[in-house]
């Protein structure tokens, strides 16, 4: 049947690419109908307009335009667009992971390589466009010693019907340390592109796309440390040595969706929704006998490793949904079969799983309540609910949830393990007051998170189960003030604590402190606009995570910890008719209090250099 079905994906891929091409012929024309009769452009930000598949597939038929303001441009960093709340191992591109807990996103079971995971385009996070015109938008940013990433997006609608379009990004950075040649010695190759399609020819509408992500990590392993123990002279470039030399971590995703709906009247709709989807992850080491002892052990080969797991999701989703007087109702049910394949282990086939789920949702004026039910056969579960107007934000989430395979069974060159774990669940209670005046915005938000029987990567490098429950209550300040006309200063101000017998097993930053501060005006008879300022982070020290590149995974450690450090780069940010341009001076304040800081234990994090790029977006 899968195979039958991927004959069936491949055929409405290859008629998509044609349609493509067509639109893509017909630019030209497309052009001269965009033009009235004095030879002036029509269409722009203002008459593109985009909606995601949670749009149509909840009902709630919002359109969104065109992001030409300067905003914070410079954050092309994952890490900085995140607002810092992120962890990764000091270059664009590398093993990622959130500092705070997460609400799991699948509540069944899953492969448990997520390291690569914010690098991959989702299908839900596709924008679908009305563009009246060809659209297409160019973004590039060129930072220092070889690190680059490029966004290219294309959305042609040939009517109110058809939509087609793609999406490619690519991420290119060389080693920022230990690096044998002076460019072109690669940390991270990254490739994610999408085609999709959207087709509403009247009251049946069919969503289309298929995903791709192709990364390569070439592990460094951190810098080696010094016998003096001494922390400065690890941040000279030219001196530090790294661990590995040889090592290579993979993934690679597909997925093709497929969400369609017919629209027996407002009060009932009918819909699908599919996903076939395959990750392969792998890790190699083409010599070992030039890591050292970075390796703790090797099972199999004391030469080369070629660990390797992949996965197949095969998930089906049906249900009826409908609208009257502020009343929207969803009810759902799905199958979903998976198969876990490790390279030194038995395949258990594939694996199925049922749900029934539910989605309500009531609005009255600017008050909004929503409730989410979704509950599976094997006895995990979510259920959530939340409260929204225009002063406040509130929600409460129970979620219990498979441990994923990965930390369940393992077989690799260099380690093993069985294990039979009982599911984690998590509590999240969270709360938001909206304090909105015309130049000043104030944003303070509660979160209390409790996590019960929690699955970690342990100091051994080992998967291991939490005995009992933790507690992490995180206020946080946002600030965002308008002053002096031309002024702004943002500031996003996070505080952390953590209690419970389970404490010790979630290592996050007491203080987490981010600041912008920026002067905006118009130049040149209004011609130009521009922005300069400065962008800092605060992080407190805390026993951040290791990284282990042999099962991409995030461990626990209690022999180094990670200084607090601060970090301050200035940028100008430009806007010339369409095209947005920013420069910015990365960690200006290097070698006044430190000569560097780390992300990981013994990752550098990025020295300074300078970055700049830009975005033009054409409508035409």
């Amino acid at each position: 049947m899968i195979v039958t079905l991927k004959l069936y994906l491949g055929l409405i891929y290859q008629r998509i690419i044609i349609a493509t091409t067509l639109l893509l012929v017909s630019t030209t024309w497309g052009r001269a109908q965009i033009l009235d009769d004095s030879t002036k452009q029509v269409y722009g930000p203002t008459t593109t307009k985009y909606t995601q598949e949670h749009n149509i597939k909840y009902n709630d038929p919002q359109t969104f335009g065109i992001d030409t303001l300067l905003g914070n441009r410079h954050r092309f960093n994952f890490v900085n667009a995140g607002d810092n709340k992120l962890q990764d191992l000091g270059n664009v591109g590398t093993a990622i992971r959130h500092l705070y807990p997460q609400l799991p996103e699948q509540i069944g079971l899953q492969s448990g390589f997520n390291s690569f995971s914010h690098y991959a385009i989702k299908p839900e996070h596709i924008n679908y466009y009305d563009t009246k015109s060809p659209y297409t938008k160019l973004s590039v940013a060129f930072g220092g010693n070889g690190r680059s990433l490029v966004d290219v997006g294309f959305s042609r609608s040939d009517s109110t019907v058809l939509n087609v379009g793609f999406d490619f990004k690519r991420i290119t950075t060389d080693k920022q340390v230990g690096a044998v040649l002076s460019s072109g010695d690669r940390n991270v190759v990254s490739t994610a592109y999408d085609i999709y399609a959207r087709w509403h020819p009247g009251k049946y509408q069919m969503l289309i796309n298929f995903t791709r992500l192709n990364h390569q990590q070439f592990e460094s392993g951190g810098v080696i440390p010094l016998l003096s123990g001494s922390l400065d002279n690890l941040f000279d470039p030219d001196s530090a040595v790294i661990f590995l030399n040889n090592a290579l971590s993979e993934e690679s995703r597909n997925n093709w969706h497929i969400f369609q709906q017919y629209q027996v009247s407002d009060l009932l709709q009918i819909y699908h929704q599919l996903d076939l989807t395959k990750q392969d992850n792998e890790f190699s080491d083409s010599n070992l006998e030039l890591e050292g002892d970075f390796f703790n052990e090797s099972l199999i080969s004391e030469a080369v490793t070629e660990d390797a797991a992949t996965t197949e999701i095969f998930r089906n989703e049906i249900g009826i949904k409908g609208l009257h007087k502020g009343v929207f109702y969803n009810f759902h049910l799905t199958r979903r079969d998976i198969r876990y394949q490790p390279k030194y282990l038995v395949s258990t086939g594939y694996q199925t799983e049922y749900y029934l789920g539910a989605n309500l949702r009531y609005r009255l004026g600017s008050q909004t309540l929503r409730f989410k039910g979704l509950i599976q056969d094997g006895g995990s579960l979510l259920l959530q609910g939340s409260f929204e107007n225009n002063f406040l934000e509130a929600s409460y989430t129970r979620v219990q949830y498979d441990a994923a395979f990965m930390y369940q069974d393992h077989f690799g060159n260099h380690g093993e393990w069985h294990n039979a774990f009982t599911n984690p669940s998590m509590d999240a209670l969270q709360g938001k007051i909206k304090l909105e005046l015309p130049n000043l915005k104030f944003h303070p938000t509660l979160t209390l998170t409790n996590v019960n029987d929690h699955i970690y990567f342990n100091q051994a490098q080992r998967p291991e189960q939490a005995s009992g429950a933790a507690q992490i209550l995180s206020p946080e300040v946002n600030l965002d003030w308008q002053f002096l006309t031309n002024w702004n200063l943002q500031t996003q101000i996070t505080y952390a604590t953590v209690t419970g017998n389970a404490k010790d097993v979630f290592r996050i930053p007491e203080w987490l402190i981010t600041t912008k501060i920026a002067y905006t005006n118009f130049l040149f008879k209004d011609k130009l606009q521009a922005q300069v300022g400065l962008d800092t982070q605060f992080r407190s020290a805390y026993f951040g995570h290791n990284y282990d590149p042999t099962v991409q995974q995030f461990y626990l450690q209690d022999t180094f910890e990670i200084p607090e450090y601060l970090t301050a780069d200035f940028f100008l940010n430009f806007r010339v008719g369409r095209a947005l341009l920013f420069a910015k001076l990365v960690f200006l304040n290097q070698g006044l209090d430190r000569a560097g800081y780390f992300t990981a234990p013994y990752y550098l994090g990025q020295g300074r250099v300078f970055d700049w790029g830009f975005t033009w977006q054409f409508y035409d």
